[in-house]
C-alpha cells in the first residue's frame, strides 16, 4: 500500500472518527452550556451574557463549519456547489462567525482582567447593557469587514476530465468569481495581512497580556486567602472563574495557532501551485491540513468541559438537568 493511499485513508478516518465525536460533544456541551448559563444566579451578570454569546457562536460554527466537512466526507454532498447564493451566504457566515466568536472570548477575557486590575471601575462600565453594546459593535464590525465576501464570491467552473472526446466541467466555491483586478490584487496582497491580525495577532496580543493581569492577580488571591477567612468564599469563585477565563485563553493559543501558522506557510506552499500528478505531496498536504482543522474545531467543543472543570455552580446545574432529563426519559418509558 503506498504511502499516498495510506495518508487519504487517515485523513477520512480523522473526519468520520474525530470530527464525529467533536460535531457531538460539541453540539451537546455548547447546548448545556447555554442551558446552564442561564439557569444561574449570575446569569444576568455581564461575563455570563458574553459566555452565553460565546456558546452560541461555537455551536453555529460547529454546525455550519464542521457539519460541512462531514457532510462531504459521509454523503459525498459538498453544499457550497449547490447553489451560487449558497457558495456566497456560507463563506461569509464561517468567516463572519469565526472572529466573532474570537472577539468574544477578548472581551470578557479584558473584563475579567479589568476587574482584578480596577474592580471599581468595572462594576461601573461592565454591565447588561454595556455587554450588549459590546456584542452589537463587535457583530456589525465584523459583518461588515466582511461584506466584500457577499460581492465577489461564487462558483467558478473548473475542467475536471479531458481528453480528445470528451470534456468534464466542474464547479468550486471562490473568494474570486468575478473578473476585478483591484479586488484580486486585495484578495491576494493586502486582505491576508488584514485577516491575519484581527482574526488572531490582535486577539493573540490582547489575550497574553490580560491573562498576565489575570495570573498575577489569581496568585495575590490564593495568598491572601491562605491568611484570611473573612471573605475566602467569595474570593474562592471569584479565582475559580478567573482560572477558567485563563484555561478558555490558553485552549485557544494551543488549539487555534497551529492552523493559523499552517495556513500562513500553506499561502506561499499550496499544493494548487504544485503538480497535481504528485498525489504524494497533495495527500500529504491534506492530511496536515485535517488535522489543524479538527484542532481548531476543538477549541469550539471543549468549553463546556473547561466550565464544568472550573465552576462548581456550573457543575451542579448540570447534574440537576442531565437528572431531569433522565427522569423525563424513564416517565417517557413507562
Amino acid at each position: 500500500m503506498d504511502s499516498g493511499f495510506i495518508e487519504m485513508k487517515i485523513t477520512y478516518y480523522l473526519w468520520i472518527i474525530f470530527g464525529g465525536f467533536l460535531i457531538v460533544f460539541g453540539t451537546a456541551g455548547n447546548i448545556l452550556s447555554l442551558l446552564v448559563l442561564n439557569r444561574e444566579r449570575d446569569a444576568k451578570s455581564s461575563t455570563y451574557i458574553l459566555l452565553s454569546a460565546l456558546a452560541i457562536c461555537d455551536l453555529s460554527t460547529l454546525i455550519f463549519g464542521l457539519g460541512r466537512h462531514l457532510l462531504r466526507e459521509i454523503f459525498e454532498i459538498e453544499i457550497r456547489v449547490i447553489h451560487n447564493s449558497i457558495c456566497k451566504l456560507h463563506l461569509y457566515i464561517i468567516y463572519v462567525l469565526i472572529p466573532v466568536a474570537t472577539w468574544i472570548l477578548v472581551i470578557v477575557t479584558m473584563e475579567r482582567a479589568l476587574s482584578v486590575w480596577k474592580p471599581l471601575i468595572v462594576k461601573k462600565i461592565c454591565n447588561i447593557r454595556s455587554s450588549y453594546i459590546v456584542l452589537v459593535i463587535t457583530i456589525m464590525s465584523v459583518v461588515f469587514l466582511n461584506c466584500h465576501i457577499l460581492v465577489y464570491s461564487g462558483l467558478v467552473i473548473e475542467p475536471i476530465n479531458y481528453n480528445s472526446t470528451e470534456f468534464e466541467v466542474g464547479y468550486y466555491c471562490s473568494f474570486y468569481s468575478k473578473v476585478d483586478e483591484t479586488y484580486l490584487y486585495f484578495l491576494v496582497n493586502i486582505w491576508p495581512y488584514v485577516e491575519a491580525c484581527y482574526k488572531f495577532i490582535i486577539p493573540f496580543v490582547i489575550l497574553l497580556v490580560c491573562n498576565v493581569i489575570i495570573i498575577t492577580a489569581i496568585r495575590r488571591s490564593l495568598r491572601f486567602q491562605q491568611n484570611s477567612n473573612a471573605t475566602a468564599g467569595r474570593n474562592a469563585s471569584q479565582t475559580r472563574l478567573n482560572v477558567m477565563i485563563v484555561f478558555l485563553s490558553m485552549s485557544f493559543f494551543i488549539l487555534v495557532a497551529p492552523l493559523n501558522t499552517f495556513i500562513a506557510i500553506g499561502f506561499y506552499f499550496h499544493p494548487r501551485e504544485l503538480n497535481y500528478s504528485d498525489v504524494y505531496m497533495k495527500a500529504e498536504y491534506d492530511m496536515v491540513l485535517v488535522i489543524m482543522t479538527l484542532l481548531y474545531y476543538s477549541n469550539n467543543a471543549i468549553n463546556f468541559l473547561l466550565y464544568v472543570l472550573w465552576g462548581d455552580k456550573f457543575r451542579q446545574h448540570t447534574k440537576h438537568i442531565l437528572c431531569c432529563c433522565c427522569k423525563y426519559v424513564r416517565r417517557q418509558r413507562v
